[in-house]
């Protein structure tokens, strides 16, 4: 008689892994449930960090700016390294999520500021909850704006001292200039809080771009 073969799985088989887009849906939904009660909270995808290279998968802001990077079975660490020198310049608080397969790993890559989550079963576990970062830069903040965000900022300071044609670099040493750091701080949340996210297709239907409305000035004031 003719064998026929089980498709039933060992139970010492590897599970399918997880790969980015099954962890970041869940980790959307996970931070809009614990900051449902803010509506001052915009939660973006993909936010680019010029300043060394790169872009962090979610970003948090409200009252402070909290950066979100995922790891998945699918993913290596190889970036990491230059990742956290860019994001510990731009967030108050940063996490890294992770599968099981990176959390030994991730232990001794990421400073010890840094939070890490743990994705597993399907839920989030808090390995260790993250702690104010100490490396942020006001210039690598305001790097992350557009030309126009920076333009809105420095004419809501300086009304009237700027041609729209100004180069970008100028527009964040003339910020700069002013000397307040915790207001500058304050408009760099206040921008990014209108922004509209970066969606990923694959995950949000939508995608729309950033944009900066007209009203921009009555936000950061």
């Amino acid at each position: 008689m003719k064998r026929i073969k089980s498709i039933i799985p060992s139970p010492n088989s590897e599970p399918n892994p997880l790969r980015d887009r099954d962890i970041r849906k869940q980790l959307h939904g996970w931070l809009l449930e614990r900051h449902q009660d803010d509506q001052d909270t915009n939660i973006l995808h993909e936010l680019p960090i010029p300043r060394p290279s790169a872009r962090v998968d979610v970003a948090v802001v409200n009252g402070q700016l909290y950066g979100y990077e995922i790891k998945s079975d699918v993913d290596t660490l190889a970036r990491l390294p230059q990742q956290v020198a860019s994001f510990n310049s731009v967030f108050n608080q940063i996490s890294i999520v992770v599968t099981r397969k990176h959390l030994h790993a991730v232990r001794k890559l990421v400073p010890a500021w840094w939070g890490i989550l743990l994705f597993t079963n399907g839920a989030f576990k808090v390995h260790r909850n993250s702690k104010t970062n100490p490396q942020r830069q006001i210039e690598a903040g305001l790097h992350m704006l557009t030309r126009e965000e920076l333009f809105c900022i420095a004419t809501t300071s300086i009304p009237g001292c700027f041609k729209k044609s100004i180069k970008k670099d100028l527009l964040i040493q003339k910020i700069l200039d002013l000397g307040d750091e915790s207001i500058t701080q304050y408009q760099i949340r206040s921008v990014l809080k209108i922004r509209k996210s970066q969606y990923i297709d694959a995950i949000y239907p939508s995608s729309p771009s950033s944009s900066v409305p007209k009203s921009l000035g009555e936000n950061i004031i």
